[in-house]
């Protein structure tokens, strides 16, 4: 694995309405250096981010709280 020393950007293929209902833009993911992601939308300058810990946290609940409401068979 390599070791993220600069930041990495990418643009994702959907277009989503976020901030704005009806405004649909893509969205730009970074990895940054201190294992942070932060997203904006495209053409846009406010960043959000978040520590990479965190949006895990988040991934692994919301799995587990899917998980949870699933029916037992």
């Amino acid at each position: 694995m390599t070791t993220l020393t600069r930041p990495l950007q990418r643009s994702t293929t959907g277009r989503y309405a976020v901030l704005y209902v009806g405004d649909r833009r893509p969205i730009i993911v970074s990895l940054l250096p201190g294992d942070v992601i932060a997203f904006r939308e495209y053409r846009r300058r406010q960043v959000f981010s978040l520590p990479i810990d965190y949006a895990f946290k988040c991934a692994v609940t919301s799995a587990a709280r899917a998980a949870k409401s699933k029916p037992k068979r």
